[in-house]
This record gives structure tokens, C-alpha cells and sequence, in this order.
């Protein structure tokens, strides 16, 4: 038994000791970590903070979480008040946290800063050229590397939004009923209107007197479907479901991207559910 152990000691040491972080970028949450690694491919690791099937507003920092940002490249977040965590960190990471909505038009929702940008394609491409306007400088030996990929997702992104303003031109019906406000900049770009349950964050529940201007809404206008999301709950959509009858469907806000999936594939597919709610 002595033996074994002696033999097992330096694995186990190894094993204990703290890992290299120093080739690893962060990004808060999976729509900033596919802009990211969009720009930077393969030169470094890009990770999201956010574990999977984690709402991004619920996002909480831990010790080790700290730790391993105190060691990393550098942290790419949001911005626009999405990542109130951040006001905690320690300069030493904040000196090397960049903030992708720079430059890009803040929306209000409720006298307050709307920060999901990211649904707007063209907006996306902007938080792109900020990834790229940094790592460039970072990293300046593989600039040509960061532009190529650059130039090449603005182009399929200019196509996709190009696609789905074709399709959202198509729509008869305007209005869309969802969970909470996260798709102004999305309705914004394709001339919709969102009537939202929720508040800017998923947890800001509707008072009575708009839930029932909501319900209202929907037999006013016409609305067939009630657009919801995987990780909120979806209690009080399903009540206006049942009074006025219509049904209920998930539009994915790409703040959790699972593997196979992209910001590409889910904007498609929530367009798909938009033309049929809206024909």
C-alpha cells in the first residue's frame, strides 16, 4: 500500500495545482462569447461565465470564479447595467474587461436602459468590430487572423438580417405578446411592436391592471400566440393564454446557446415561429 501511494503522490500534486488561465478569455454570458470567438477562432479559449441553463440576469460571481478571472486574458461583458456584477470586481480584472456595446444606441424600456442589443444583427456586427478593435491591439502579431474572420461574419450576419427583414416584411400581424422586454432591438430593427409581461429583467412580474391591458391587447389586435422563454416561468403567460385563448410559443433571447446551435440557426428559428404567429 506504501508503495502505490508514493507512486500516486506527484499525479495528485499535479493535479492540485492551479491551472493556466493565461490563454483563456471570459465572456458574461453565450450571445457575447459567440460574438467573441466569432473574431478570435482559435488563438485563445473563449468560456462563458454563465453555466447552461442559467438565466444571464441570475448570474451571481463566486470566489473561484474571481480567481480564475484575476488569471485570465481578459473579460469581455455586455455592458449597458446587464452585468451588475462587475461593479464588485477588483480593479486588476477591470483593467483588462472590455465592454462589447460600445458605440451602439442605447434603447429605453420604462424610462430605464434596455441592454439586450445583441438581437439586432446589426448590432451584433458592431459588438464585433469592438472585439476586433481589441484583440487587435492585443494580440497585433495575428491581426490580419482577427480581420479575415471579422470580414467574414459581417458578411453572413448583413445576410441574415437581410433575410429576416424579407421575412418580417411579410408579416400582416405587428404586434407580438413575449415573456419579458428583451426583444426591443429585435422589433426595433424589423418594425414590430412587443408587448411585454415580465420587465426588462425576467423577474418583474406585471401588476394587475397590466396584465389585464395585455389581455386586452391580445383580443384587440388579434394575437395567436404568446411568446415565452426556456428559462423563465411561464405562469402568468399561460393564464392570458387561457382567458383569451391562444396559444403559447418559445422565442430563445441566445443569452444560453447550447451546443450545435448558433446565433445564426436561433435567430432563423425564431423568425420561423414569428412569421407563423404573424402571417
Amino acid at each position: 500500500m506504501k508503495a502505490k501511494f508514493l507512486l500516486l503522490f506527484p499525479l495528485l500534486t499535479v493535479s492540485c495545482q492551479a491551472k493556466d488561465m493565461s490563454h483563456t478569455i471570459f465572456a458574461s454570458f453565450d450571445a457575447v462569447k459567440e460574438l467573441v470567438a466569432n473574431v478570435i477562432g482559435d488563438k485563445y479559449e473563449i468560456k462563458s461565465l454563465t453555466p447552461p441553463g442559467t438565466e444571464a440576469h441570475d448570474f451571481e460571481l463566486t470566489a473561484s470564479t474571481l480567481a480564475s478571472l484575476t488569471e485570465c486574458k481578459s473579460l469581455f461583458i455586455n455592458g449597458l447595467n446587464f452585468e451588475s456584477w462587475t461593479d464588485d470586481l477588483p480593479s486588476a480584472v477591470k483593467d483588462k474587461m472590455y465592454v462589447v456595446s460600445k458605440d451602439v444606441t442605447p434603447r429605453y424600456i420604462d424610462n430605464r436602459i434596455d441592454p439586450h442589443i445583441w438581437l439586432n444583427p446589426l448590432n451584433a456586427i458592431m459588438e464585433m468590430r469592438n472585439v476586433y478593435d481589441v484583440i487587435s491591439k492585443i494580440d497585433e502579431e495575428n491581426k490580419t487572423y482577427y480581420k479575415n474572420n471579422l470580414d467574414t461574419y459581417v458578411a453572413s450576419f448583413s445576410s441574415l438580417d437581410e433575410e429576416l427583414m424579407n421575412k418580417a416584411n411579410s408579416f400582416t400581424q405587428k404586434n407580438i405578446v413575449v415573456s419579458h422586454a428583451a426583444y426591443g432591438y429585435m422589433c426595433g430593427r424589423y418594425g414590430l411592436n412587443q408587448i411585454y409581461i415580465n420587465g426588462i429583467n425576467a423577474d418583474e412580474e406585471p401588476t394587475t391592471k397590466t396584465l389585464t391591458e395585455i389581455i386586452d391587447k391580445v383580443k384587440e389586435y388579434g394575437i395567436t400566440t404568446i411568446f415565452t422563454e426556456e428559462l423563465i416561468s411561464t405562469e402568468i403567460a399561460e393564464k392570458i393564454a387561457s382567458e383569451t385563448g391562444v396559444k403559447m410559443e418559445m422565442l430563445n433571447t441566445l443569452e444560453n446557446i447550447k451546443d450545435g446551435e448558433s446565433y445564426i440557426s436561433l435567430m432563423r428559428e425564431n423568425f420561423e415561429k414569428l412569421e407563423k404567429a404573424c402571417k
